[in-house]
């Protein structure tokens, strides 16, 4: 898949899930995750797309596409959904809808602890080698291929580290998953709305 047509699905994606608009550094973090989980699931959608910038993974061509809107929202007015296949629009919503609830500035943090940006040389493409390698351990990636039938297990941030430090080893190695996407969704989705009433 061409990566500015990528972009695009991901910006209109994004709109769709949460109803607003993204920023551009955003927007580069959801894509090298899009990326990051098709070449996990064995089908990816661009390959070694993505160099080691200050702010994260980066791709170059989507960076000038999109850099005159600076910190600003990227308007969805003039985008247009590219003809996917259901499998790669539910991925990508799958992707988009887990990792764009985070900030840009979470999502750029989370990068830089990843080993695939650690160990990359400024400036350097990121290998699909070293990034499947690397997320194919993580949790995660037991969500693909996608089946919201399935055990679901949620994306694991630096709180969630800190929430385990003090578990015991057994604990650690049983890692939290709910029965499925769905109820994952339907317990989140309750749990905003009894905040809002606090």
């Amino acid at each position: 898949m061409n990566i500015k047509a990528l972009a695009q699905n991901i910006i209109l994606s994004y709109s769709k899930i949460f109803g607003k608009s993204l920023t551009h550094l955003k927007l580069q973090k959801l894509l090298f995750y899009t990326y990051v989980w098709s070449l996990v699931d064995g089908k990816p959608l661009v390959k070694n797309a993505f160099k080691k910038w200050k702010y994260g993974p980066v791709n170059s061509e989507v960076y000038h596409e999109y850099k005159k809107y600076g910190d600003n929202f990227i308007p969805t007015d003039d985008l247009e959904y590219t003809k996917i296949s259901k499998k790669q629009k539910k991925l990508i919503e799958f992707v988009v809808s887990n990792y764009g609830k985070f900030s840009a500035i979470t999502l750029s943090s989370m990068t830089h602890q990843d080993e695939p940006w650690k160990i990359t040389e400024g400036s350097e493409i990121i290998s699909d080698k070293t990034v499947k390698k690397f997320y194919s351990k993580l949790n995660f990636a037991k969500n693909f291929p996608v089946d919201f039938n399935k055990p679901f297990y949620p994306v694991e941030t630096d709180l969630h580290y800190s929430f385990v430090l003090d578990f015991s080893e057994t604990t650690k190695s049983n890692p939290f998953a709910y029965k499925s996407y769905d109820e994952y969704l339907m317990l989140h989705n309750k749990s905003k709305k009894d905040l809002k009433k606090l």
